[in-house]
């Protein structure tokens, strides 16, 4: 049976007592333990990679730029087009404007391709709703915190240049 650490999910050889990846002290032997949250510490170490490896590309912005308009660049996940209109010319917030209307169009969208489904949409309508809840928070996060990380899976895509 597979022993994996209860702090970062890595997988353990036996014996061991402390977590050769993040260092965490493992307790007693608790193997039974461990192996019934390996599949949910799997599930959470796949969704924080697929976050995490997205590509950053703050460095290609003006710090300035970044200071002055990171509030409105967070609104851009709730209001596309604000950026837009209240800096044009900011770099910066034309990056979250795209990522916020990319956005908006995948949920526009995934929402008429989901209702279209019968007798699915009640299981995929929800899902999805939670999935574009999910990229709005990191987003506005991103936003907010100054970063020009493109969104998982959607990110990748331009149409305001």
């Amino acid at each position: 049976m597979n022993k994996y650490c209860p702090k970062c999910g890595a997988q353990l050889e036996e014996g061991v007592l402390f977590c050769g990846s993040c260092g965490a002290k493992l307790e007693g032997d608790g193997q039974q333990d461990q192996a019934a949250s390996a599949p949910q510490q799997n599930f959470q170490q796949n969704v924080m990679n697929l976050v995490n490896n997205t590509a950053d590309e703050t460095a290609e912005y003006d710090a300035d730029d970044i200071n002055k308009n990171k509030s409105i660049a967070g609104l851009a996940y709730l209001i596309f087009f604000l950026p837009l209109v209240s800096c044009p010319e900011s770099r910066f917030g034309k990056f979250h404007a795209n990522q916020g209307l990319s956005l908006l169009i995948v949920a526009f969208v995934g929402m008429i391709i989901f209702n279209i489904i019968p007798f699915l949409n009640f299981i995929l309508v929800p899902a999805f709703s939670l999935c574009v809840l999910a990229l709005i928070i990191i987003g506005l996060l991103n936003g907010l915190n100054g970063k020009a990380k493109e969104l998982p899976i959607i990110g990748k895509f331009r149409l305001i240049k």
